[in-house]
C-alpha cells in the first residue's frame, strides 16, 4: 500500500486556492458611436487587476450588432469604437469586481 504525502497534498491545495484567488477574467466593453453596436473584449490573467498582472490568454472579441445597424446602416458601415467600461471578474470569472 502506498503512503499519501499529506504535506504535498496540502501544499497543492493551498497553491490551487492562491491561484483561484488571484486569477481573474477582465472584460472591456466598447460601443460604436454611430450604430450603438457593442464589442466585448475578454481575457484571463493572474495578479491584481489595477496593479501587476500576467496575461494568461489572448483577447477574445465578441461583437453584438444592434438593431439600428441591421435596419438603418449600410453593409459597409465602419464602427467607431468608444471605450465604455472595464471590469475584473474574480473567483475564476464568476464574481464581478467593480
Amino acid at each position: 500500500m502506498r503512503k499519501i504525502n499529506v504535506a504535498g497534498v496540502i501544499l497543492a491545495l493551498l497553491a490551487g486556492l492562491v491561484f483561484a484567488a488571484f486569477c481573474y477574467r477582465e472584460r472591456r466593453t466598447y460601443r460604436c458611436l454611430g450604430c450603438s453596436s457593442q464589442r466585448n473584449v475578454t481575457r484571463w490573467a493572474v495578479g491584481y487587476w489595477s496593479g501587476f498582472s500576467v496575461r494568461l490568454t489572448p483577447d477574445r472579441i465578441v461583437t453584438r450588432e444592434s438593431h439600428a445597424l441591421r435596419d438603418f446602416f449600410p453593409p459597409h458601415h465602419r464602427h467607431e469604437w468608444a471605450f465604455g467600461q472595464g471590469s475584473p471578474y474574480y473567483f475564476l470569472g464568476t464574481s464581478w469586481g467593480g
